[in-house]
């Protein structure tokens, strides 16, 4: 089993301030039965391993038996429990689901109700405040649970107790934890926590306050209270028996100001310390670099000197080579100019024949130019047809636009004898409009038209003597215009065919030229192709004379490298023996800061050993 004394002090402070109520609950020696509400670490079982503990939490955890539940609607029946405890659990627990939990926690209670935890205050939040700024600016961290308390707010004490009362409940408090004290202490135990060089210090801290100090320290101001509610008519207990006198035993303050001091010496050497071993890992950094650096130095110098002698064995062997190969490349060239005269000669006489070949060219160009120039003659006189016929299709287009203007104009004359009319004048627009559409539109409409005036007859049959007159003329009128249309649309379309024939003439005029142009282009293309084959020749010579001169310039530029390999081999000899000196000297320094090292680790230790032995456990004075 867990040796309870060993817990950070303030686990062992809620557990234990609820262990002694709950023995004060205990008739004799009987084996209660607990609900623990939020209690998945099972961590009460250690306090009161006789009792028939059961967990209930949100959060699952290996101890058995565990019911996963919320504490607002637990899942028992009522009356289930002889005791239903709550550490530190209500100020988690959302503000709207307070109230339901307290009552949850009341309705499975056969007998009492406890709930250990800080409540509100303007202390506690205070202390809790300075907590969280305390582990922010010394460990660099935020305390989830903390953060839980400041989201959700400290519950309140007297609403707590004032509702166990409304639900028929004997209610108490009791509160544990010196504020001032509680905050020192936190502050203490974490900071020891967090440290890991700290932690077998902070096991015998706990351990001191969970023996000797815990049974005392309830001096008000308190940070926690157990709130104890006696449900379905069981009594209260006497708390009073539970507070011994609220004074610490002699000798343990002064043991937490020595290890505060100490703590404090511990803060200022470890400072130190780190300073100093972040100034020693920076230039044993530094050196390892400068140590790197040399070596690396010196094996790039020695790959570039292995390179060298690679390039100077290939260069040579290259010289030899190219040495052979300048006899054999000079009776080549002889070979190749007296090919090249040979091929000038040839070259000659191709040129001759091409020469005449463009004669002849030149001659049939001259003839395609001539037939090209009739050929733009006649494509003139085709274009100046062409602008005639564009001139009379803009006269006929004019004549048409006049005679439609007539015609609108006999249909205003239409609509101002219409307008007379005054009963029938909106029947006559209409059939008006569908006239006018009709004469620019389809011939089919005209139907349309005519059934129209038809109806528009029927309509004013009644009226016929009247409007007899005007019908006739408007018939009149419509005939005559329908014939002129008619005579206009034969007009156009001769016209049309006319312009027709006179486009398929030009269309085939056009095509001769391209004929011509094409026969043309093919001729050219020949005189290029011969004149290309000519350029190519000459390109060939010149391409040989350029080997010719670059064989010659490779054989000097051979030279010339093999005395610059050599002037470089002497060079980099020089630079390997500075080298080699300069990396003597960094390994000696290096082996001098080592010693230096050593010898600080030598000192840290002493001191060390010195502190351990200064934090090493006291006996009490008495």
């Amino acid at each position: 089993m867990k040796d309870v004394l060993e817990l950070p002090f303030d686990q062992y402070q809620r557990y234990a301030l609820v262990t002694e109520l709950v023995n004060e609950l205990r008739r004799g020696k009987e084996r209660l039965s607990i609900l623990d509400v939020g209690g998945r670490t099972a961590l009460l079982r250690s306090f009161l391993p006789k009792d028939a503990i059961t967990l209930v939490d949100l959060e699952p955890s290996d101890e058995r038996p565990l019911v996963l539940g919320d504490g607002s609607r637990l899942p028992f029946a009522e009356r289930s429990f002889d005791l239903v405890l709550a550490f530190d659990t209500l100020e988690h627990v959302p503000v709207p689901r307070r109230t339901a939990f307290v009552s949850e926690c009341a309705r499975v209670a056969r007998r009492h109700v406890v709930l250990a935890g800080p409540y509100q205050s303007p202390e506690v939040e205070e202390a809790e405040r300075l907590l969280q700024q305390f582990l922010k600016d010394k460990l660099g961290v935020e305390h989830r649970y903390l953060e839980e308390h400041r989201h959700h707010g400290l519950p309140d004490r007297t609403a707590v107790e004032r509702q166990f009362e409304r639900l028929g409940a004997s209610v108490k408090s009791f509160g544990h934890g010196n504020l001032d004290r509680w905050l020192a202490l936190i502050c203490l135990s974490m900071y020891m926590d967090y440290r890991p060089e700290l932690r077998g210090i902070a096991a015998r801290f706990q351990r001191f306050y969970n023996a000797r100090m815990y049974v005392s320290d309830h001096t008000p101001p308190v940070y926690r209270h157990a709130i104890v509610a006696a449900v379905a008519g069981a009594e209260l207990p006497r708390l009073e028996r539970l507070a011994q006198p609220a004074s610490a035993p002699p000798g343990a303050a002064r043991r937490i100001e020595e290890l505060a001091f100490e703590l404090g010496a511990f803060e200022r050497a470890q400072g130190t310390l780190i300073e100093e071993k972040a100034r020693l890992a920076q230039g044993l950094a530094e050196l390892r670099a400068d140590l790197a650096g040399h070596q690396k130095s010196l094996t790039d110098a020695e790959a570039r000197k292995a390179e060298q002698r690679a390039v100077i064995a290939t260069l040579e062997a290259d010289l030899d080579a190219h040495k052979a190969s300048l006899s054999d490349l000079e009776r080549d060239v002889a070979t190749q100019v007296a090919r090249f005269d040979e091929a000038e000669r040839g070259h000659a006489l191709v040129k001759a024949a091409f020469e005449t070949d463009l004669a002849e060219h030149k001659t049939l160009v001259a003839a395609l130019e001539r037939e090209l120039g009739e050929h733009k003659g006649v494509l003139e006189e085709v274009r100046r047809l062409a602008a005639g016929f564009e001139r009379e299709l803009e006269t006929l287009r004019a004549l048409r636009e006049r005679e439609l203007q007539e015609a609108s104009q006999m249909k205003r004359e239409l609509e101002a004898r219409l307008a007379e009319h005054a009963a029938a004048a909106a029947v006559l627009e209409a059939d008006l409009r569908e006239h006018k559409a009709a004469l620019a539109g389809e011939r089919s409409a005209r139907a349309e038209e005519a059934a129209g005036l038809r109806a528009v007859i029927a309509d004013v049959e009644q009226d016929r003597d009247e409007r007899g007159r005007v019908i006739a003329e408007l018939r009149t009128d419509l005939a005559r215009h329908a014939g002129a249309v008619r005579e206009l649309e034969a007009e156009v379309r001769a016209r049309g065919a006319a312009l027709t024939r006179r486009e398929n003439g030009l269309d085939q005029h056009r095509a001769a030229l391209a004929a011509t142009r094409g026969d043309l282009d093919a001729h050219k293309s020949v005189l290029a192709a011969r004149e290309k084959e000519l350029d190519e020749h000459r390109a060939v010579v010149r391409a040989l004379e350029d080997d010719l001169a670059g064989h010659r310039r490779v054989v000097l530029e051979l030279r010339a490298r093999e005395e610059e390999l050599t002037h470089e081999r002497n060079v980099t000899a020089q630079g390997l023996e500075g080298a080699r000196a300069e990396i003597d000297r960094a390994r000696e320094a290096l082996a001098a800061q080592h010693a230096t090292i050593e010898a600080l680790r030598a000192e840290l230790g002493s001191r060390w050993r010195t502190f351990k032995r200064a934090l090493g456990p006291r006996r009490p004075t008495p």
